[in-house]
Parts: C-alpha cells; structure tokens; sequence
C-alpha cells in the first residue's frame, strides 16, 4: 500500500500549474531545498519572472537596432545634402567702399539681377589676381584693382586668409546667366594647389547661398577659362574641384 501512495506522490509531483512552478523557483532563488522532489521532476520552463526579462530584453535590443538604422540614415541624408561644416565669414562692400555695385558692370553688355532668382549653378574661377593672406591685405588689392579698372566682375572672391569678398554679391550677375553665381579664386593656381581653406571657405558659401535660398540645393559646379591661354588656365585647381561629387565640367570662353 505504501509502494503505491509512494508512486501517486510522485505522480502528483510530475504535473505543475504556473502556481506552482512560481512557487518552486521562488523556493530554490532563496536557497530553501525541496526535500521530496529529484532534479529530474523540476520543471523545465522558465519561471514568469526570467520569462519577462527576456522579452524585455529583447524589445531593448529591437528598439537599439532599429535606433541605429534612423541615426546612420540621417547621417547618410545630411551628409549627401550638405557637408560642409565651416564657418563664414563675408567681407560685405559698404567695407570695401564700392556700395553700388552697378558701376562695376559699366563695362559688361548687359547686366542681369539676381534679387528673386535662385541660381542653379556655382562657377569657380581662377583669377590670376595677386595672393592674399590677411584681411587687410585682400581688401587693399581688391580696392587697388577696382580703381585700375580691372574687371572685378564676380559675384564673390576668396582670400588666401579665409574670407569671402562680396563683389556683386547675390544681387547682380556678371555672366549674363542668371543661373548662375560666379566665384574667384584671388591668385594663380594653374600650377599650384589653392590652399585647402579656400576650398572649404567655397564650400562654406555654397552652404550659405542655399541658406538663403539664392543657391539651389540641387546644383552643380563648373570652371571656367579663357581658350585664348596657352597654359590651361586654372589646371591644377579644377583637377582638385573634379574630385567635388557636383562637379561637372570646365566652360571654355573665347
């Protein structure tokens, strides 16, 4: 009779409700022992506490995934739409004490305004003007120039000491193309490099021009050179801008 009561024990033993299995790990995670039941008769499922911190676990883990695909997209995003993150400084003409542009158009047929126009191209121009290196310096040559007669027709110029110059500035174009804002390089780089601050300054006007919408944020780069130049005008600079993902090809004028 014992050997049966012994075996309906052990039977009874073998069928656990979730009460119960909750119960038993409760015991065992404070170390009390359950004298009657053998190892073999434990439960194999994982009590609802483990249970929870699984899923828990693994939703964290989903949430941190799916976190990290949203930040590296958004770096991509930003970093094909601007990824130019230097400063701007712009030496405006009331500086330079030509606060009409228009006189230095006097010699151009034509004159286009640019005042509610988005342009949609950025032309760099090597203008064999002398090199600067301070503020001071730019400003002198950049007035000296003008009251030679020298055609200063850009919208913009940058120095060798990391400023913009506004020339005609977004208001008026020289080119006769209102699709376009035309940018020069103060110095010769048909053989040598431009300092690498001029370009990042360049890219930096870029980035203002289409804060203030008077640039496309779809546009494209070109050169520009005069065919009449032995020596291709400007070699060494636009192989550099060739490198530039916008970059589309040297204009050649006449």
């Amino acid at each position: 009779m014992g050997h049966k009561v012994g075996t309906m024990t052990c039977k009874k033993h073998t069928s656990f409700s979730e009460k119960d299995r909750a119960m038993l790990y409760d015991l065992l995670e404070r170390g009390e022992s359950i004298p009657l039941l053998r190892k073999d008769y434990l439960p194999i499922s994982s009590s609802p506490k483990k249970r929870c911190c699984d899923s828990g676990l693994v939703i964290l883990s989903c949430f941190l995934i799916i976190g990290s695909i949203i930040g590296l997209y958004l770096l991509l995003e930003q970093d094909q739409k601007l990824k130019f993150n230097v400063p701007f400084f712009m030496v405006e003409r009331s500086v330079l004490n030509f606060a009409t542009p228009t006189k230095l158009l006097l010699g151009i047929g034509q004159k286009t305004s640019l005042e509610t126009s988005t342009a949609n191209a950025i032309v760099i121009q090597n203008t064999r003007f002398p090199q600067c290196f301070s503020k001071e310096m730019c400003t002198e040559i950049i007035k000296s120039l003008i009251a030679l007669g020298v055609p200063v027709q850009q919208n913009f110029l940058i120095g060798g000491d990391g400023h913009v110059y506004e020339i005609l500035g977004w208001d008026l174009n020289g080119s006769n193309d209102p699709n376009m804002l035309t940018v020069g390089f103060m110095g010769d780089f048909t053989n040598q490099i431009p300092p690498k601050l001029m370009f990042d300054v360049a890219k930096a006007l870029i980035s203002e021009s289409i804060r203030r919408k008077r640039l496309n944020a779809d546009y494209n780069v070109f050169g520009i050179r005069n065919s009449s130049l032995i020596v291709p005008d400007g070699e060494a600079m636009y192989e550099n801008l060739a490198l530039w993902p916008r970059w589309k090809n040297v204009i050649v004028k006449s």
